[in-house]
């Protein structure tokens, strides 16, 4: 249990081993912000995803799975529909949210958008 207030952090545990090696880590880190703040300005501006890219990657991918006869032809509120099987899925090209009530075919869609989107997202390079 973690409660911040300004310049205030109360740290609440049930003691084990593990617990407590976790709440020592987070008062080394509280420890550490409050003795050696990071200026705003060397914080590094988010990573920025081409989501047009992301989504035309999306569609590509769909239609290689499983077939152009399986992906809707329009796009409509964001929503390409992926039939397979008489199963249908919606999913969401802008955030990539999957909706089906076949769990399986939902979890292969996941599981591909997930890695497509890694595999396309930039990545922050170590400084």
């Amino acid at each position: 249990f973690l409660i911040i207030e300004p310049k205030m952090v109360v740290i609440e545990w049930i003691a084990n081993p593990v617990t407590d090696m976790y709440a020592d880590a987070v008062v080394t880190v509280v420890l550490r912000a409050e003795s050696d703040p990071m200026p705003q300005k060397s914080v590094p501006p988010p990573l920025l995803v081409d989501k047009s890219h992301v989504q035309e990657c999306l569609l590509e991918m769909l239609t290689d799975m499983f077939g152009s006869e399986g992906i809707s032809k329009m796009i409509r509120n964001n929503m390409v529909t992926v039939t397979v099987d008489e199963k249908i899925a919606t999913v969401n090209v802008d955030s990539l949210e999957v909706r089906c009530d076949d769990e399986e075919l939902q979890q292969v869609l996941l599981t591909a958008i997930k890695n497509l989107y890694q595999a396309i997202a930039p990545v922050k390079q170590a400084g």
